[in-house]
């Protein structure tokens, strides 16, 4: 399902394949404590009752071959479909949990069924049979946290990005109106102090009017211009636009490459309606009415609509293209979809 790691030393994450951390990570939680995340809040109610479903499956325990290590197994039910929320048991369907969920269900019941003290070869096959079934149930979920931390860290790094960027043209941007408003008052001063010149001067000598009506129309124009060229300067400065596709290229549906790859557990639940029955339109829909709501994006009839969306996403070259609001733009949009993921 998921696509390549990113080649680019951009975001150097974990690889959503590695399931060795199961054994090298931070010690299991104890029976009945929920396992660590680091989703977003919104993330966290929604992958929350699907992860909560090892809480006790995790436990040491379960890796004990005694049959009063195996105890919390009698005591603990593995939440039966009825008791998850919607969004979490469409999940379990979605990442293809569903089925290992019963199999720990029905794995958690035969041990349970096993006279205390039996040490026998049916005993120890129903032990290993949970203990495998929970090790692949560990590592289905472990790959799913990893690939929403991998699209977290991802759209951080993007902001980041796009921070620093606007900071240096921000800075340019200053500079230059700085300058201009310093040169208009001081062409505005030096000006009129020599046409005030030639105006005492030419009470003797009536020649001296006509510099003294030129320097005053110059100390007029030159002051004005500066003024509209800081006006027109606050803008910011404009950059050429390279084609450097960026994590929006895989919402908006245009080829990024590698840079814009998103793990097809994510992009499915994003090409999902909400279980609540709240919208019909899928999230990332939502999404797209949302960007043309807020004016990132023109109306989707409109003939600038596919040409506005390969410049967000990076996909598309264009000189002068990349300015302050551009780069203000990009950070709303990727903070839409950090706050949707």
């Amino acid at each position: 399902m998921p696509g390549p790691m990113r080649s680019t030393p951009r975001y150097r994450g974990i690889d959503p394949a590695d399931s060795t951390r199961i054994q090298r990570g931070p010690s299991r939680p104890r029976l009945g404590e929920p396992v660590p995340m680091s989703f977003s809040t919104k993330t966290l109610s929604v992958w929350s009752s699907s992860l909560a479903l090892l809480a006790t499956a995790s436990a040491p325990g379960y890796c004990a071959d005694d049959t009063a290590a195996l105890a919390p197994l009698k005591l603990a039910a593995v939440p039966r479909r009825s008791a998850l929320s919607l969004e979490a048991d469409v999940l379990l369907d979605q990442l293809g949990l569903r089925p290992l969920v019963e199999n720990l269900h029905s794995a958690r019941q035969e041990v349970a069924r096993i006279p205390a003290g039996a040490v026998t070869l049916e005993s120890l096959a129903a032990r290993q049979e949970l203990l495998e079934v929970t090790q692949r149930l560990s590592r289905a979920i472990l790959r799913a946290n990893l690939e929403v931390d991998y699209v977290l860290a991802a759209i951080e790094g993007e902001q980041n990005e796009l921070r620093d960027t606007g900071e240096e043209l921000g800075a340019r941007r200053d500079r230059n109106v700085w300058r201009s408003t310093i040169l208009s008052q001081w062409s505005n001063g030096v000006l009129w102090s020599a046409s005030s010149a030639f105006t005492l001067a030419s009470a003797n000598n009536v020649n001296y009017s006509y510099p003294d009506g030129v320097l005053g129309i110059l100390a007029g124009a030159i002051p004005t211009a500066l003024a509209l060229r800081a006006m027109r300067q606050s803008h910011g400065p404009q950059k050429p636009l390279p084609v450097e596709p960026n994590l929006l290229a895989a919402v908006l549906d245009k080829p990024g490459g590698e840079d814009s790859w998103l793990p097809g557990s994510v992009m499915a639940y994003l090409d999902r309606a909400p279980a609540d029955g709240s919208s019909m339109l899928t999230r990332r829909q939502q999404l797209l009415n949302r960007w043309i709501k807020n004016g990132y994006l023109p109306s989707r009839t409109s003939a600038h609509f596919s040409e506005r969306g390969s410049i967000l996403a990076g996909t598309l070259a264009r000189k002068g293209a990349l300015t302050l609001d551009l780069i203000e733009t990009r950070q709303k949009m990727l903070s839409d979809l950090r706050a949707e993921v």
